[in-house]
Parts: C-alpha cells; structure tokens; sequence
C-alpha cells in the first residue's frame, strides 16, 4: 500500500478497503491477546483473544455515586484544566467547588433526596457543576433538549414531577411557554463566555425571544450566578442509599419515535464511565477530548462528560456541530478523542478533501447513534490517521461494545453496527463486547445467528461475576 506519511514521520496507508482498513488498525493499535484462546473464560468471551493489551478482561467499579468521579479527580488532578470554552477555562477544583455550591444552593430551595431538577443547558462549563450538583445534594436530574418544543418539555417536566429546572436564558421559552410550571427556574447566559462580535448577536437574540429585561425577575425566577454567590459549598454531599438508586432520567425514543423517560442508575452510569475509561487509559498520560455530541444525550453525557472525568481528560466545548470551528478546534487543542455521530464525520470529510487536517494526537474516534457507512469511515481514516474507530451504542448504558475495524475473526463475536452490503459481500462490524459485557446475535426466534446479521442481546456482569 502507498503511504500518505514519510517513514520518518508514521505509516499511514492509504485505506481502499476494509480489509485494508482491518490490516492497518491491527498494525497501528498493536492488538495484543489477553488471553489464550483454549483459556475457558475466551471460549466463553471469543473477542477477549482481540483486547489491546491494556484494557482488562474484566472490571471492578468504583463503589460511589455518580459524583464519585468529579470528587475523585478533584483530589488527585486538581489543577488540571477540565474544561476549555472559547478562551475560558476551569480547572477540576474549580468543577468541583461550584459543583457543592450548587447542591447547596438546591436545597437552600427545597431539594431532598429523590426530588427531580431538570437542566436545559447546551455543552457549556455549568453542565458540569450542574449535575454534579444535583447528584451531590441527592436529586434526580432529568435531562432536556434544546431541541425539544415547549409542549414537550412540558410533558416531560410533568412526567418526572421536576420541581427546579437550570436553563440558559435563550432556552427559558421552551420552560415558561408551557403547562406545567416548576417551582424554580434558575437561569445562566453564554454572554458573558462568548467572544465580543458574538455577545451582540446573543443579546440581539435573548432580547427577541425574551424582550428588553432578563428572565429572572419573577419570585420564583433566579440568576443561577448570583444564587451560587450567595451559598457556601456543601461539605458533606448527599450519599444515596444504595447505589442502585436512580440517577438520571433521560427522553429517549432510541433514533425515532416519541420520548419515552429512561431511568440509570448511579451504579449504572459509575459502571458504564469506568469501562469507556478503561479502554481510554492507554498509553496516554492526559486525554484531551473534543466535547459536541450533547451532553442532554446519554452518549455525550457518558462518553465525555463522565469517562472524561474519571480519566482526568481536558473537555474542549462547543455548544453547536460547526464543521469549520470543529477543524478549528481540533487543530488548536489538539485532542485524542473525539466521539460522534455518522454525519459529523461526513461533513468533516467535505473539508478536509481541500484543507488537510494538522493533527498527530487524534487517536480514538468513536461513532454512533447511526450506521456508519464503510466508505466515509475509510475517506475518514485516510485523512486522520485515525488509530481506533470504536462503534454501537444502546441507550440502555449506553454504550455497549467496542470497534476497532480489527476484531477476532471467531464469528460469534461479530455484531454488525449496520446493513451489510451483501450484493458485495461486504460488511462492517461492531466488534468486541467491553469488559464485562456479554453479547450475541439472534434470529427473531432468539436462536443463535453468529455471522449473520441479527439483533444484539447483551448482558453486563457486575464487578467479576
């Protein structure tokens, strides 16, 4: 294969095939067994034979909440930078103590232990505090999309009977423009965060959708900043029961349909982080990862929010998909990681046929939410050299198995991600369960198809069961 790099400078082949894509990976990765292939626990787990070298067969999680990450990195990173937002920045620390504030401040109005906030916020520094603040005063908190209508956020909110809701102040329509009404309202701004040719755009914006005053001029309407000011940070954060207790509550109809409210646990989401985590670690000392897949979606939430957090990972924010800024931001800050949807790689691709992408750090790009089509995963690698494409995600963790196009060819562990072109014979796979995860594919009558296309059941041992 001809190289698009020196010698001197890395092998990067130019990628035709999937094939060619398998042989590559399996080069760039170093695919090292963890197991032999007669050990009993890889006849029972066959994609076991395939982990990197340094991602364990199994796990043991973390015994704390949701907040345990936050709390944890806090301690051992606290310097380090946890977010970048345009030229701002915050460290852990800094995560941290306004994360206790705003439990405090959350039940200085009420909250108690099981009660709901919800948060109507795009990827900006507050998501952080945010949630962390409502896990760590013992509340659910129930994610809303930007996306969402007022009719929908509504019956959202009275669904899961939310009491407070944290919003940006552009949003603040979709919450007041509805039946039901929470009893608090706590309201932050991006003005003060965006560059100054920008502020004059949001405020002309804030000013049409909300008029001449700011939102929080009502009894039950707050400036979330100025509330925050006025609370000291909780010493002791609200430890749940057990950690089976619910979390996060989140609307989801999968890709289509209409919402339907799914529960995760504390333990499910502690679980969840630590295997993305665990296949993050690596050989990289500090991860640097590009945050726009939403965090209101289970896959942003998860993949960056948390994993990143427990990886001690730097989160460069963008609250919108722009392709251009995205290129921007990538050459700028460099990042490893990157997680996506389909279409973010396709539109990445349309710019980089005329602008070469300046990057040597982007190493696992991982797809979801979507099939990924072979060729625009194959147009990608060719122009980032990308190391690992990891792939399928359910919105029951969310994110299930792991794909690094050079899975074990033992065909009872392939789970395809998408529709195989059988006419080619050509077809792409999810690959390898994570630690601890169980999968298989079945017929519609549950029997085995192993090598066929099928529908994916999966199962997650706890711990080292």
């Amino acid at each position: 294969m001809r190289t698009l790099m020196s010698e001197k400078t890395g092998d990067l082949p130019v990628l035709e095939t999937p094939n060619d894509f398998v042989t590559a990976t399996t080069q760039w990765h170093g695919i090292v067994s963890k197991k032999s292939v007669d050990d009993p626990l890889t006849l029972a787990k066959p994609w076991l034979a395939n982990y990197p070298s340094t991602v364990p067969a199994t796990l043991s999680y973390p015994e704390f909440p949701a907040w345990g990450f936050l709390a944890k990195t806090a301690t051992t990173h606290p310097h380090r930078v946890a977010s970048h937002y345009y030229k701002q920045q915050q460290t852990f620390a800094q995560v941290a103590d306004e994360a206790r504030r705003v439990a405090a401040m959350l039940i200085k109005f009420g909250i108690r232990p099981g009660d709901r906030v919800g948060i109507l916020l795009p990827n900006m520094p507050e998501y952080f505090s945010a949630i962390n603040g409502i896990w760590m005063a013992g509340g659910i908190a129930v994610a809303l999309s930007p996306l969402s209508v007022p009719s929908e956020v509504s019956n959202i909110l009275t669904a899961t009977d939310c009491r407070i809701v944290i919003s940006l102040d552009l949003l603040a329509p979709l919450v007041l423009k509805g039946s039901y009404k929470p009893r608090h309202l706590f309201f932050t701004t991006l003005q003060n965060r965006l560059p100054g040719w920008m502020r004059l755009g949001y405020a002309f914006a804030r000013m049409r959708r909300l008029g001449f005053w700011p939102p929080a001029d009502g009894p039950n309407q707050h400036d979330f900043h100025d509330e925050l000011a006025q609370c000291r940070p909780l010493v002791q954060p609200v430890v749940p029961a057990s950690l089976s207790d619910a979390a996060y509550i989140l609307p989801t109809g999968g890709t289509t349909g209409a919402p339907k409210a799914v529960t995760l646990s504390h333990r499910n989401l502690v679980a969840n982080a630590s295997q993305c985590a665990a296949w993050g670690r690596g050989d990289i000392v500090h991860h640097v990862g590009l945050a726009v897949l939403p965090f209101f979606h289970s896959y942003g939430l998860t993949g960056n929010l948390l994993a990143g957090t427990a990886l001690a990972a730097t989160q460069v924010l963008l609250h919108r998909f722009i392709p251009r800024v995205v290129v921007n931001l990538i050459e700028q800050h460099q990042p490893t990681t990157f997680n996506a949807v389909p279409a973010m790689l396709a539109a990445l691709n349309e710019i980089f046929r005329s602008k070469p992408l300046k990057t040597q750090n982007l190493r696992y790009v991982q797809v979801g939410g979507a099939p990924l089509d072979s060729k625009i995963a194959l147009e990608f690698a060719r122009h980032t050299g990308v190391r690992h494409r990891g792939a399928a995600r359910w919105d029951c963790s969310p994110r299930n198995n792991r794909a690094a196009a050079a899975g074990h060819r033992r065909e009872s562990c392939r789970c395809r991600h998408w529709r195989t072109d059988h006419a080619s014979g050509r077809g792409w796979r999810t690959g390898r369960a994570r630690s601890a995860d169980d999968a298989r594919l079945l017929e519609q009558s549950d029997r085995d198809c192993s090598g066929h296309s099928g529908r994916v059941a999966l199962h997650w041992r706890p711990g080292n069961d």
